[in-house]
């Protein structure tokens, strides 16, 4: 079973409702998957949660912002796909 499947299979575990329906494709999900797995790194907040610390904004040339209202900051990840795989680097957003 490929990543995206695989995301796809238990996105409601990582996704909010309107990120469940803004993200409809097996790609975006795993790419969502992947940028909040990046941002959760970089936050190295104990306790923080994929759903309600974290909300995915539209995925744009390669890259999203993510919201962290409980911090009161945002990040930016740049998605990158090589040989089907999906990485993502997420850095503080400058304000």
């Amino acid at each position: 079973e490929g990543d995206a499947k695989k995301a796809w299979r238990v996105r409601e575990r990582f996704l909010s409702a309107e990120e469940l329906q803004r993200l409809s494709t097996p790609a975006e999900v795993l790419a969502a998957w992947c940028a909040k797995e990046a941002t959760y790194k970089l936050c190295d907040v104990e306790g923080f949660r994929f759903v309600g610390d974290m909300e995915c904004g539209a995925i744009e040339k390669g890259q999203l912002r993510m919201k962290l209202p409980s911090m009161g900051k945002d990040a930016v990840v740049g998605l990158y796909e090589v040989e089907q795989l999906c990485f993502a680097l997420s850095q503080w957003r400058k304000p």
